[in-house]
């Protein structure tokens, strides 16, 4: 999200103050040792699905703007917070108990990006307040004695327009901004500016992509048969470009989102986008496996790896109108033929009015989806009917609208809600997967409540919430616990007047 007013951040760290911080009753001894998981229950009015369980609140980390969930060599599943106090690593090898593994305080706003290397042990995090900044952590080995480890902030730099700051390489040495700049990170206490992938593509394509929120790296391919591996991204523009960056300084466009779709659909401003099993990817051969579409010319027979989904970011619009918040389903069959995206279909929330029909000033933020995640199916959830193989499973962070779980077919791109968790007097920024064999979590960073651990539950198609049900639960606004949330629900929806 570009700008948070200021009003709306003292209100969020008013709101933060009402949480209850009981601890939870331990479920399991054992792995419970040293834990910051406390309960900070929805409260009255708040409300999930019946497959949906709240498990706890990272309290401490309140407010929390960003994240990244990352898995080291060696197995150990790691959590990295970035919250208005600081960057906190947590271990999540339970994912019931996530236990603090270091903490570094640098209060800052807006650094809702954070990008980490393969071995865990570079920490980007941006900040984008009157200036933008990233900050480059080292993160030391975990201490004999406890565990622990130290970060240490290595340099920072001052950047020229960058909302968003990610690696691009295993290492971190290399670094795409959000706005075109690309950093040589090779010595992490002295990064350099080195160029501006913007103007490669703009040279390729013929014009610059416009906005630009995030670069996600999407996997490797050998891309031209040579044996080696090729690392591809794509990035949150208009048009959204596929770029092989195997030469950070110099990327090469390998396809294209149609642009014309970007306004017929109205994805709006894009903030991310995921492919999915982008490794398992065929190419076709169109002339004997052509992509079916159907009577309204949608696909039928989409591939793992062919769908791409997209996020479009409408915050600050009060209600929910014909173009907020679109979740987007792209096929991006036969990209590797430079064939461009095409959009399939769109999500978009739902609200009322302010006149007292249910959802009176609730939605700050609430008409846009943020930051969400996607992961394939466990077992469970294609014996219980509630995906099936080839499916994409996303949760995302919908601010007062809450965490809202989804299933993609994986075959059309088709989008339908499975799951949601809305508390009261919060604001969802982002989602994660944490997946534990069958065991499936949901880590939510909020800039209210820090963060809530949910565990998703599958097995049984029964439990997914009515069509009435969920769109009752787009345009029912929480129950109220105190007056300051009534007062900040309120002075929220004035200032974005």
């Amino acid at each position: 999200m570009r700008t948070i007013l200021a009003a709306l951040v003292a209100l969020l760290a008013l709101a933060a103050g009402i949480m209850p911080a009981t601890a939870l009753p331990s479920l399991d001894a054992a792995t419970d040792t040293g834990s910051l998981l406390v309960d900070a229950a929805p409260g009255p009015g708040g409300f999930s699905s019946d497959n949906m369980d709240y498990l706890g609140t990272l309290a401490a980390d309140s407010s929390g703007i960003g994240a990244r969930y990352h898995v080291m060599p060696d197995g150990e599943r790691r959590f990295y917070v970035s919250g208005a106090q600081g960057l906190t690593i947590y271990n999540v090898d339970n994912p019931a108990f996530p236990v603090p593994l270091g903490r570094f305080e640098i209060p800052n706003f807006e650094n809702e990006d954070v990008s980490v290397s393969a071995d865990g042990r570079t920490v980007l995090m941006s900040e984008f307040t009157v200036d933008a900044y990233y900050y480059v952590f080292t993160v030391s080995d975990p201490i004999a004695a406890t565990g622990q480890v130290l970060i240490t902030l290595e340099g920072q730099i001052l950047l020229e327009g960058a909302h968003i700051v990610d690696c691009i390489d295993d290492a971190c040495d290399w670094v795409y901004g959000s706005d075109g700049d690309i950093y040589d990170m090779s010595d992490k206490s002295n990064p350099e500016l080195v160029g501006d992938w913007k103007d490669v593509v703009q040279a390729q394509i013929g014009s610059r992509p416009g906005g630009g929120h995030n670069v996600e790296v999407i996997g490797d391919r050998d891309l031209d048969g040579d044996g080696d591996l090729e690392r591809v991204l794509t990035t949150d523009t208009t048009p959204i470009v596929m770029l092989d960056v195997t030469d950070p300084q110099v990327p090469l466009v390998i396809s294209q989102s149609n642009r014309a779709d970007h306004g017929d659909f109205g994805t709006q401003y894009q903030h991310n986008n995921k492919v999915l099993d982008f490794e398992a990817y065929e190419p076709r051969d169109t002339t004997t496996d052509p992509v079916i579409l159907d009577a309204d010319g949608l696909p039928t027979n989409l591939a793992p790896g062919e769908i791409m989904l997209g996020n479009g970011e409408t915050n600050f619009t009060g209600t929910c109108g014909a173009g907020s918040g679109p979740l987007a389903s792209w096929s991006i069959a036969d990209w590797e033929d430079g064939t461009q995206f095409e959009a399939i279909e769109v999500f978009r929330p739902e609200s009322g009015t302010y006149d007292g029909d249910g959802n009176a000033a609730v939605n700050a933020l609430g008409c846009s989806g943020h930051w969400f995640d996607t992961r394939q199916p466990t077992a469970t959830e294609i014996a219980s009917g509630v995906a099936a193989e080839g499916d994409i499973m996303v949760a995302a962070g919908w601010y007062e609208h809450g965490t809202r779980v989804f299933h993609v077919d994986g075959r059309t791109g088709h989008i339908s809600q499975l799951a949601f968790f809305q508390p009261v007097a919060g604001s969802a920024s982002a989602a994660h997967w944490v997946v534990d064999g069958e065991r499936t979590f949901i880590y939510t960073v909020d800039y209210i409540r820090g963060g809530d651990v949910l565990r998703f539950d599958g097995s049984d198609a029964d439990l997914i919430p009515s069509h009435e049900d969920r769109a009752l639960s787009w345009t029912l606004a929480s129950d109220v616990a105190t007056d300051l949330s009534t007062e900040a629900r309120y002075l929220c929806y004035l200032a974005i007047q």
